[in-house]
Formats: structure tokens, C-alpha cells, sequence
């Protein structure tokens, strides 16, 4: 009987390692496919942010603009007699949205070179 003991302990045993790897490669498969998903809603996000952070810039210089203008045509009224001067300074900075501000990356040199109305 002591035989027919040891050996139900030894399938029991057995059994429960089966188990318990079973489980345990269930458990490691579940995390390896929950660490993918994570990276692809990380890079979703991070996608949206950068589309949303666009958005903000393309906002912020539509409002910028009018403000532009106003400032300008404020400028021009009240200094008549230098109207030359400030219309140059204006093409210039008009230059300077169109053409230069669209760039990633302006020199020091540009940015300095940008005449102040």
C-alpha cells in the first residue's frame, strides 16, 4: 500500500508541474501579447499627439496673422509721413511668414534679420 501511495503522490505531483507550466505559459503569453498591444496604442498616441500639436501651431498662426495686419495698418496711420518705410517693413515680414516660418529649423542670422515693425 505504501508503494500505491508514493506512486498517486508522483502522478499528483506530476500533474500539478503540468499544470502549473501550463499556466505559467499562459500567463507569459498573455503579457507578451498585452506588451504588443501597449506599444501599439503607445504609438498611436503619440501619432494623435503629434497631429494634435500640428493643429495647435496651424491655429495659433491663423490667429496670429490678423493681428499682424492690424498691428501694421495701425502702425502705417499713425506714422503717415513714414509710410515707405513701414510698407518695406512689411513686405519683409510678410516674406518672412511666407517663405521662412514654414521651415523646421531658421538661423540665428534670419531670425535677427527680421525687421521689427
Amino acid at each position: 500500500m505504501d508503494i500505491i501511495s508514493t506512486v498517486q503522490n508522483a502522478w499528483f505531483l506530476m500533474g500539478s508541474v503540468f499544470i502549473l507550466i501550463i499556466v505559467i505559459g499562459y500567463l507569459i503569453t498573455r503579457l507578451i501579447k498585452s506588451e504588443k498591444r501597449k506599444k501599439i496604442v503607445e504609438l498611436k498616441y503619440n501619432e494623435l499627439e503629434h497631429k494634435i500639436n500640428n493643429l495647435q501651431l496651424e491655429n495659433l498662426e491663423s490667429k496670429l496673422n490678423p493681428h499682424l495686419f492690424k498691428n501694421v495698418l495701425n502702425t502705417i496711420q499713425s506714422h503717415a509721413y513714414q509710410t515707405y518705410f513701414a510698407l518695406d517693413k512689411l513686405a519683409n515680414v510678410l516674406d518672412y511668414i511666407l517663405y521662412e516660418s514654414r521651415r523646421k529649423f531658421v538661423t540665428p542670422r534670419k531670425k535677427l534679420s527680421l525687421p521689427l515693425v
